[in-house]
This record gives C-alpha cells, sequence and structure tokens, in this order.
C-alpha cells in the first residue's frame, strides 16, 4: 500500500491549500513587504518539514495548524491586531535555519536600506564642507580646537553659517565681475602650432560655430602636417648627403648635369607644401567665421550682461532690505534660494538634502 503522501488527491489538495495561503499572503494589505517575505520562508519551511509524514493524525494536525494560519491572513486583512501580533510572534520565535536560501536572499535585500547615490554624494560635499569651514575656523582660534564640538551646535548653528557664508563670498565674487566690462571675446585655443578661435562668453561657456568636432579635425589636420613636415626634414638631415654624392657620380658617368635623384624628394615637398597651405587657409576661414559670429552675437551678449547686473543690484538691495543672514534660512529661505530666484547659481545647493 502506497504512503498517504503519494496519494495524488491528498497532493492536490495539499498544494491547493499552500497555494492559497501564499496568495492571500502576497494579497494582504497590512502587512510590510519584508514581513511577507518572512512569513513566506515560514510557510515553505513548515510545509516542507512535514512533507514526509505517513501518520494520518499527524497529517490532519498539520492541515488544521496550516488552515488557522489561512484564517489568521484573513482576519489580518480584515484589520484584526489580535491576528497581526499572532503572525509577528511566530515570526520573532521561529530560529529555525531551514529557510530557503533563494527567500532568505529576498529578504535581505528588501531590509537593506535603498540609497540614492545622489544623496550620498551631495552627503559626502555637505561633509566635507563643514571639516573643511571648521579646520579654517580653529586655525583662525574662533573654534576651540581640542574641546570637541558638540554635534547639536553643528548641525543648528555652523551649517547654517557655513552655507551663508559660500553664497555671500559667491555675491562678493559676482559683485566683482560685473563691476568690470564684459569679458565675452574671441579667444585662441591651442594644441598644435596653429591657433584656432573659439567664442568665450562671460558665463564660463564657449561657443563652437563648427562644433567641438571641427576643431578637433583641425588639429588633427595640422598636427598631421607637422609631423610629415619634420619627418620630411629628418630624412633630408639623414640622407641629402648621400642623394648629392650619387647624382654627382651618374653626371660624372654620363657627362650630364641631371637632377633625376632630387626628383621624388622635390615632388614630395610640393605635395607637403600644398597641403599646409591648404591647412592655413581652413585656419583662417575658421577663425574669421567666429569673429563673424562674435560681431554677431556681441550685442545680445552686451544686453545679457547689462541683465544680470541689474539683477545682481537689485538682489543686494533686497539682501539689505531683508537683513539676510546666517540663520535667516530657517525663516524667509537661504541666500542660495535667493539666488537662483535672481538668475543666478546657487553654490549651496543639493536639492537631495533639501538645502538652497
Amino acid at each position: 500500500m502506497l504512503p498517504i503522501s503519494a496519494n495524488t488527491e491528498h497532493r492536490k489538495a495539499v498544494f491547493s491549500l499552500y497555494r492559497l495561503i501564499l496568495r492571500n499572503t502576497l494579497r494582504c494589505q497590512n502587512l510590510k513587504d519584508t514581513l511577507k517575505l518572512k512569513w513566506m520562508a515560514e510557510l515553505q519551511q513548515l510545509f516542507r518539514g512535514r512533507a514526509k509524514l505517513e501518520n494520518a493524525f499527524q497529517i490532519q494536525s498539520a492541515l488544521d495548524e496550516a488552515i488557522k494560519y489561512n484564517e489568521k491572513l484573513r482576519g489580518l486583512s480584515n484589520g484584526d491586531q489580535t491576528c497581526f501580533r499572532e503572525i509577528i510572534s511566530r515570526l520573532q520565535h521561529n530560529k529555525s535555519p531551514r529557510s530557503s536560501l533563494a527567500v532568505l536572499q529576498q529578504i535581505v535585500e528588501a531590509e537593506a536600506p535603498k540609497v540614492d547615490p545622489e544623496e550620498k554624494k551631495q552627503r559626502r560635499q555637505l561633509a566635507s564642507w563643514m571639516k573643511l569651514y571648521i579646520e579654517r575656523r580653529q586655525k583662525s582660534h574662533t573654534l576651540p580646537r581640542k574641546a570637541e564640538l558638540d554635534p547639536k551646535y553643528v548641525e543648528n548653528v555652523l551649517k547654517s553659517k557655513m552655507l551663508y557664508e559660500r553664497a555671500e563670498k559667491a555675491v562678493r565674487r559676482l559683485a566683482e565681475k560685473y563691476s568690470r566690462p564684459s569679458t565675452a571675446r574671441v579667444k585662441s585655443v591651442t594644441g598644435t602650432m596653429n591657433r584656432l578661435s573659439v567664442i568665450s562668453t562671460p558665463w564660463n561657456k564657449n561657443i563652437h560655430v563648427t562644433g567641438r568636432r571641427g576643431v578637433f579635425l583641425q588639429r588633427d589636420s595640422h598636427q598631421q602636417y607637422i609631423d610629415e613636415l619634420n619627418q620630411m626634414r629628418n630624412w633630408e638631415r639623414e640622407w641629402m648627403f648621400w642623394l648629392q654624392k650619387e647624382q654627382e657620380w651618374e653626371n660624372l658617368v654620363t657627362g650630364k648635369n641631371g637632377k633625376d635623384w632630387f626628383l621624388p624628394i622635390k615632388r614630395y615637398k610640393r605635395d607637403l607644401a600644398g597641403r599646409g597651405k591648404e591647412v592655413e587657409e581652413k585656419t583662417f576661414w575658421h577663425n574669421k567665421m567666429h569673429y563673424a559670429y562674435f560681431e554677431k552675437l556681441k550685442p545680445e551678449f552686451d544686453e545679457m550682461w547689462l541683465k544680470s547686473g541689474n539683477n545682481l543690484a537689485r538682489m543686494r538691495q533686497f539682501m539689505v532690505l531683508e537683513q539676510m543672514g546666517p540663520f535667516t534660512d530657517c525663516v524667509d529661505g537661504s541666500l542660495g534660494k535667493l539666488m537662483r530666484e535672481h538668475g543666478f547659481r546657487s553654490p549651496t545647493r543639493l536639492s537631495k538634502l533639501g538645502i538652497e
């Protein structure tokens, strides 16, 4: 006679009950995802641990226990806190290591704190700013060097002062910048022996009329020409003497005044000179195009420069009227936020940390 665990109808009933409990676990809205995974691991351990039972009374007792678990899940779905406490106590007292490794791995991944890389980067940036600020104040003897600073004082006082002073320093730099004439110009960028023009704006941005690839190709072609020119000069220093000797011997034997030995090098020099002239013409037109485009954009640059200066003057007046200081970020907003509202980049903005 086959054991009861091998009976087809019995196996169907057990698997149906197992799937029903798992389905109710997944659909339960009052359990967190980590608790769901733990509870599923508990169910898996329960059913696998009793898969080889042969005694009918033990099998019936195990099925009754599984049905009770299903009733607890249904009660938990309806908001019964007693069922919730029973499930939690069951999970806390279960210390058996027989759960599936895959389920345990899912539990570890689900319970691991989700760390945003950008937020982590900004926290390191803030810590670096604070460390540098404290070290400089300790060197100037405005902060104690030997005594440990109170963390609450650092968080609530020094952080606000540090952020305000960084923003105030940026405002002073902007004031110095806009007190001078506009720095929009056509500047030369090098990399090889030829100079290529690029439009430089006062806002730390370069405008490439032909695109960055155009500058790269122009540099590359000029560098290739220079390399071949140097190779040709080195070859002349090494072999021209022997060419002259061979030509003199041939003229002596034939009685002619020929220059056949010099024809290949003359032809190569002529081709190289033509290529060099082509590179120079392309460089000339490249630079001329940038100068022409700059003359067209210069009125727009001047207008933007004037508007930026007016925005800065208006912002500084607002700072005086509102009495902006190190701790106004707790009430009216930080200086960095004010700079962004007036069209300037905030030097203290850490968006993931809520710092403007």
